[in-house]
């Protein structure tokens, strides 16, 4: 099922600095994550006109979204040879990132 347009929406990219988990990075906005999350609409739209702004190499850019009461993360990233990867997991995987792979965040302006 298709989703219904968004608006335009303003955003930051922020890069990792720290190794985090997915609940730590979001989380340590200190925000509510409603008004950090996209659509999935905005997040193709991101990557469709801001792939520039992706990680290269693997590494992912991450996006926060939300189905029904449950939160997701996006990992958008080109690999080497230049083609474009997307994996989904759920904002509870329990695993650790390494900064110095330098993930970047992609967040609803505040």
């Amino acid at each position: 099922m298709a989703a219904p347009p968004t608006k335009e929406t303003a955003v930051q990219v922020y890069e990792m600095v720290r190794n985090s988990s997915f609940q730590e990075l979001f989380g340590g906005f200190g925000l509510a994550l409603d008004s950090l999350a996209l659509t999935q609409a905005q997040i193709k739209q991101f990557v469709k006109h801001y792939g520039d702004w992706l990680k290269k190499g693997g590494n992912g850019t991450f996006f926060l979204f939300k189905i029904g009461g449950e939160f997701f993360v996006a990992a958008a990233y080109f690999f080497s040879d230049g083609r474009l990867g997307v994996r989904v997991r759920g904002l509870t995987l329990e695993r650790v990132f390494r900064a110095q792979k330098r993930h970047r965040l992609v967040v609803k302006s505040r």
